[in-house]
Formats: C-alpha cells, sequence, structure tokens
C-alpha cells in the first residue's frame, strides 16, 4: 500500500510536495514495518522491482496532482543495478509526469560504501530533471564531505537534530549552521 506524507511550505502553507511511503497492506493479518520488509526485499533481491513498483504507483498518483513534487526514497541496493537510472527515467517518463516534479532521497549511510555508484547515478537522473535529496541528515555517519562530492539539490536534517531546536539554542546554531 502507499502513503503520502504532505512536505508543507513553510510562508504558504501549501503543500509542495508529497513523500511517497510503503505501507504494508491495512487488511493483512500481521503487521509488518517498512524497516523490515524493505530489509527482506533487499536481501532477497527483490528491491529493484519493489523500487520500479512504488516508483510507477507513486508516479500515477502525482499526475493527478499537478501542482505537488513528488519525492521517493530509493535503497542503497537499487544504485548497484547498472539499469536503475534507465528504469527509474523510463517509469517516471511512463507516468507523463515531467521529471522535474520527481525527487529520489538517499540515507546518508548509502555514501559510506557506495560513493562512486551513487554519485554517478545521481549525476545521471540530475541531467534529466530529477532532484537528488541527502536524507537524514545529521545522524551516525554525517560528513561535509559527501555535501563536497555530490550536488544534492536538497539536504533533510535528522528530526533528532530539528526536535530541540525551540528549547536548545547551542541545537538551534548547530542547525542553522547546517
Amino acid at each position: 500500500a502507499m502513503a503520502y506524507q504532505p512536505i508543507i511550505d513553510a510562508e504558504s502553507g501549501r503543500i509542495a510536495a508529497v513523500e511517497a511511503l510503503a505501507r504494508w497492506p491495512a487488511g493483512s493479518p500481521r503487521q509488518i514495518g517498512p524497516d523490515r520488509f524493505i530489509a527482506v526485499a533487499e536481501q532477497r533481491g527483490l528491491i529493484d522491482d519493489l523500487g520500479a513498483t512504488i516508483l510507477a504507483r507513486a508516479c500515477s498518483d502525482a499526475a493527478q496532482w499537478p501542482e505537488v513534487r513528488l519525492s521517493v526514497n530509493i535503497s542503497p541496493v537499487q544504485l548497484l543495478n547498472p539499469l536503475f537510472v534507465q528504469r527509474t527515467l523510463d517509469t517516471i517518463r511512463a507516468s507523463g509526469i515531467d521529471p522535474r516534479r520527481v525527487e529520489v532521497e538517499i540515507t546518508e549511510g548509502v555514501l559510506v560504501s557506495n560513493m562512486a555508484d551513487a554519485r554517478r547515478c545521481f549525476e545521471a537522473l540530475q541531467a534529466e530533471g530529477v532532484q537528488v535529496a541527502l536524507d537524514d541528515f545529521g545522524t551516525g555517519f554525517s560528513s561535509i564531505g559527501y555535501l563536497k562530492r555530490i550536488r544534492f539539490d536538497r539536504i533533510k536534517i535528522d528530526r533528532s537534530l530539528v526536535d530541540q531546536v525551540v528549547k536548545n539554542a547551542a541545537q538551534r546554531q548547530l542547525v542553522q549552521g547546517v
């Protein structure tokens, strides 16, 4: 099943984008979190097909929301597939939405072991208008070096850093610095 988390424009209060989130079907007798079923899909070699299905469904849904951008998480395992970029672009084009409305998100942990493949994939996607976001920046693997080596269109600061900005001046300064 798909769920969409709205991303709100702070100035206008309008939905600027949605983040597509895969969820285990609600009617299933067992409820399994995405961290579990995504990990199993990665381990069993199913993540390429699952990722393509999620992207296709999300693009199809987003075609109905012409003013809203779409953000989709990608797995580090997908970056290892030499067909990932072409398959991603083909899926976006087949939906009829402009690739410039689509953003892929990757967590920074991926970059530790897979910098060259990640950079190659991201540059190819960006050349076609797809944006690339670094998700969860500020967690265990944080490095400004990633920002020098890969051009991200957006950086999503991890919630653990943002949670205390109102109460903690040092935390606020850290987030402002980032």
